[in-house]
């Protein structure tokens, strides 16, 4: 832009400039991929004095996550396992809970 006299008048080599720069902008936009990624979650209902199998089996998958998730937390925290071990286990910990989604 500092050339800009020389090569053409500034409004030309500003709006060129502004135009550059929102076109590389929306094109990283559009490779970003979805703004909004899918959350996944589980959904536990247990009533007292029942003995729904089906629930019971969710609660302790439920259960097994929790312990998964928590202790891979604290072992990063303690240096004992590294961070791409860590996000190895969330992932595998997604991965479970996609398969108990489609049960």
């Amino acid at each position: 832009m500092m050339l800009g006299n020389a090569v053409a008048p500034p409004l030309t080599v500003l709006t060129a400039a502004v135009t550059i720069y929102a076109s590389i902008g929306a094109l990283l936009f559009l490779l970003a991929g979805p703004a909004r990624v899918q959350v996944r979650s589980m959904s536990v209902v247990l009533m007292p004095g029942t003995t729904d199998a089906h629930q019971q089996r969710r609660y302790a998958e439920w259960q097994t996550l929790v312990d998964m998730l928590v202790s891979a937390d604290r072992m990063l925290m303690t240096g004992a396992i590294s961070a791409a071990e860590h996000e190895a286990t969330w992932w595998d910990a997604y991965d479970r809970l996609e398969e108990t989604t489609h049960v």
